[in-house]
């Protein structure tokens, strides 16, 4: 008895719409592939991986393991002070950028609502949710490759004065659109005059030029939070670290509710090693640029889909009306060849039909393309 389509049923049920991407060793057990036989694009991390000088620093950890992390983390905030030109006491160092997430409801204290410019990382809905926060949501205008006037998002604001926080990607999660220095400086002069808490998400900003960083305004700016993971660009999804930069009173403010010792030792000496290689963060923008392009290009050639232009690690892409309805079939058969991608129907703003797909190496991301052209190809014969 051919045992596979309720093995896929299970599969179904946790992973066609996942919460977030990167699932691979759960999907290799119900595939019944080795893990190695699956490629994840599903997760969007630097396709070269971490350093060379993270293997010769595990192997010479020692006793470091046997002691009690550094609750403060200041080497690597020194690291990060140093790398970012930035004052130590701005800097909160977190369990990755989901801990600070997590935090930022304590930062609400006079009318506790928020604004999330959509698609977004999902997380912060989910935070907000949890601590019985309102959320509003302003979508981006999909027409306008997601992006918006920030005059919108000051009428909004002006018009709905409970509103406490803003949520921004730049670049963005799952659009990987970036936003302009004007819309940038009007927004946050906008959040700074009437006390609102922007937020800005940037966790993909090493793939861009970093003159786009928000970090310009921080000086003397009690209502700016500029979140940064370790994860994407230096490939340390596995040790989660990450870090926020915002004026000392916010991060007194948020240091009071982190859980003790949140961020281990081996978080916290491989943080500071990676920062100071800089030849691999060169080598990783070269290469991520040429695969993104090459890989838009593959994609775009597709007929049935729609590319977006992204500035960071990963491609957003819609299947056309004509194959929208094969969502289901094209997801659930990338997967029984062992290739993992992001459906984005759950992420506000979307629906079903958009995918979010990892940039990865040359042989991958064309065996993905030519894969996902054969699929669609069967929908419109």
């Amino acid at each position: 008895m051919n045992k596979i389509p309720e093995k896929f049923g299970r599969l179904m049920s946790r992973v066609l719409y996942p919460f977030h991407g990167g699932n691979r060793h759960a999907a290799a057990r119900e595939l019944g592939m080795p893990d190695d036989h699956v490629i994840d694009f599903s997760a969007s991390v630097n396709p070269l991986g971490p350093p060379s000088s993270v293997h010769s620093t595990l192997r010479n950890m020692g006793s470091s393991l046997a002691e009690y992390p550094d609750p403060d983390s200041t080497p690597f905030c020194e690291a990060v002070s140093e790398y970012l030109k930035v004052s130590l006491d701005q800097i909160l160092v977190t369990n990755g950028s989901a801990e600070l997430i997590h935090l930022l409801p304590r930062l609400l204290e006079r009318r506790k609502e928020a604004l999330i410019l959509n698609p977004c990382f999902s997380e912060y809905e989910h935070v907000f949710q949890l601590n019985r926060v309102p959320v509003h949501s302003l979508n981006y205008e999909m027409g306008e490759m997601f992006h918006m006037d920030s005059k919108k998002v000051v009428n909004y604001l002006r018009n709905h004065p409970e509103i406490e926080m803003l949520i921004l990607g730049h670049p963005n999660n799952p659009t990987g659109h970036v936003w302009s220095e004007d819309a940038l400086d009007t927004l946050v002069q906008y959040c700074k005059t009437q006390r609102i808490i922007m937020v800005v998400d940037e966790a993909f900003i090493e793939f861009c030029d970093e003159t786009m960083s928000v970090l310009k305004w921080m000086q003397n700016n009690r209502h700016l939070v500029v979140i940064r993971s370790m994860t994407k660009f230096f490939g340390l999804a596995g040790v989660r670290l990450g870090y926020g930069v915002m004026h000392p009173t916010l991060k007194a403010r948020l240091k009071k509710y982190q859980i003790p010792w949140s961020v281990n030792v081996l978080a916290q000496i491989l943080g500071t090693r990676v920062l100071e290689d800089v030849n691999h963060a060169q080598q990783t923008r070269i290469f991520v640029r040429q695969q993104r392009q090459r890989f838009f290009m593959q994609l775009n050639g597709i007929e049935g889909i729609h590319v977006f232009p992204s500035h960071a690690n990963f491609l957003l892409f819609q299947l056309s009306d004509g194959c929208a309805e094969k969502v289901h079939d094209l997801y659930i058969n990338l997967m029984k060849e062992g290739l993992l991608v992001r459906n984005c129907g759950n992420f506000n703003g979307l629906d079903k039909s958009y995918f979010r797909v990892a940039v990865r190496a040359k042989k991958e991301n064309t065996c993905l393309a030519s894969r996902i052209e054969v699929q669609l190809q069967k929908v419109l014969i």
